[in-house]
């Protein structure tokens, strides 16, 4: 059965394996009693032999400890350690409890809240802020928007016809294609089937004025030309049809 150590650090009590060496010794120690080896080897360490302590502080006395083959030591804090002094600046650091500390702890953890609750508001304004402006902004658009809308609507192309809904006039803007003379859309139709015609659709958002002056001028030339026969005035009548359809 493997031989065991019984380590007594004040109140408490801890068994582990025997250790071969000096440096397993301390290793032992540290991860038992959860320190650095540097602080292990501050500590008091020592074994009774006949009612006298025996301090096992170099590799030597921890030899002499185990060939006496005894199995329990003892662990105190030296007080003279840096391990020591640590905990006892520690210790004077705590204040103690009473009511005027209570009362400090209350009015730091007051401010510190007020604090919050400023720092919370501003920028809870600064959202506010923030949001108004875009409100306006998008407001803006879709009042753009509208007003966009009701212009076209009162923009009229006399004569054309929209080939997929076949509203004539078309109102607002109109798409005609560039290759396709009869090919005509309205804007609601465009947006749903403009991108399946293969050709480039052109954007007017105003319709084209026809040149009524240069009809009347033509007209005038024909009936000059046409008064001196017969067959000039059928002519004159076929001639001013055919004009006239020529502009519609």
């Amino acid at each position: 059965m493997e031989e065991q150590l019984i380590i007594k650090f004040y109140s408490e009590e801890f068994k582990c394996s025997y250790p071969k060496f000096y440096g397993e010794f301390i290793l032992t120690i540290s991860n038992i009693l959860q320190m650095k080896c540097n602080d292990v080897k501050e500590l008091i360490i020592y074994y009774l032999l006949n009612g006298e302590k025996i301090f096992i502080n170099n590799s030597n006395a921890f030899i002499n400890f185990k060939n006496k083959e005894i199995k329990e030591i003892y662990i105190e804090i030296n007080e003279e350690s840096n391990l020591y002094k640590e905990e006892k600046k520690n210790l004077e650091e705590n204040v103690p409890i009473t009511i005027k500390n209570i009362q400090n702890l209350f009015e730091n953890q007051l401010s510190k809240l007020k604090t919050e609750i400023l720092e919370q508001s501003k920028l809870l304004l600064t959202n506010n802020e923030n949001n108004n402006n875009n409100n306006k902004y998008n407001t803006n658009i879709i009042l753009n928007a509208k007003n966009n809308l009701n212009l076209n609507q009162n923009i009229i192309h006399e004569g054309v016809e929209c080939i997929n809904c076949m509203i004539c006039p078309i109102k607002g803007i109109r798409y005609h294609c560039l290759m396709c003379t009869h090919y005509n859309l309205c804007e609601n139709c465009e947006e749903k089937m403009g991108f399946s015609h293969p050709h480039n659709l052109l954007k007017m958002r105003y319709p084209i004025k026809k040149k009524k002056t240069e009809k009347k001028t033509i007209k005038k030339k024909i009936k000059k030309n046409t008064n001196s026969s017969s067959w000039g005035r059928n002519k004159k009548d076929d001639s001013s049809e055919d004009i006239d359809n020529c502009f519609y």
